[in-house]
């Protein structure tokens, strides 16, 4: 018995340094683009992201929930301020926001008529821009670490049941020490307003944390 606690203290001792190497990997990664990109003004006035806030905001009076919902404009209105923030200092921020300008522009019609592949396209330029904000400025969704270190305690957690002869009981405890780092680390890109679209954002229409730096 005394070699199974021993086994299992190895295993969580493991995923403990592993969580501590992710974050201080994340705040490395946070530091080096701070001191490459210039700081995001959190007073920043832009015509163009007014006036597209605007139409986002009139359409959600004139259609239903269920379809303000289905195409994501909460999400949109997240992206195209953003985008807005960083557009001086990234050319395909700049182009992007020609894109969302259509995309706004068609969403009646996109609405009205079902057109399978324009609501394809609609959805993969979506993408396309959460990508770039992802990839390029080290933007995150809400959720996203938590996602990440949960699968990767849950594969801890197999191979922890597996030497104790519980899966069943290995399970929980690597995917709750994984939610709790994932958790740690999510608060942090909060904080930092590194999270493209929160719960808040959803109902105030403001995107948390803009005074901080936006990549």
């Amino acid at each position: 018995m005394s070699e199974v606690y021993l086994i299992i203290s190895i295993f969580v001792a493991t995923f403990l340094v592993l969580g501590i190497v992710v974050i201080l990997r994340v705040r490395k990664r946070n530091e080096q683009v701070k001191s490459e990109k210039p700081g995001y003004n959190a007073d920043f006035k832009n015509d163009w992201y007014d006036g597209v806030s605007k139409q986002i905001n009139g359409l959600k009076t004139a259609l239903i929930a269920k379809d303000y919902k289905k195409f994501r404009l909460n999400l949109l209105l997240c992206l195209a301020q953003r985008v807005a923030g960083s557009s001086s200092e990234c050319g395909q921020c700049m182009l992007f926001q020609q894109d969302i300008t259509a995309l706004v522009r068609d969403m009646g019609n996109l609405i009205q008529v079902d057109d399978r592949k324009e609501r394809k396209a609609y959805f993969k330029s979506i993408n396309k821009i959460l990508g770039h904000l992802q990839k390029s400025h080290k933007l995150v969704t809400e959720g996203y670490y938590v996602g990440i270190c949960m699968a990767l305690g849950s594969g801890i957690g197999v191979a922890l049941g597996s030497v104790m002869d519980s899966i069943g009981s290995g399970v929980p405890i690597g995917v709750g020490i994984g939610v709790a780092i994932g958790a740690a680390l999510d608060a942090k890109a909060k904080r930092d307003g590194r999270v493209i679209c929160t719960r808040e954002t959803t109902a105030s229409g403001s995107v948390p944390g803009a005074g901080h730096l936006l990549r």
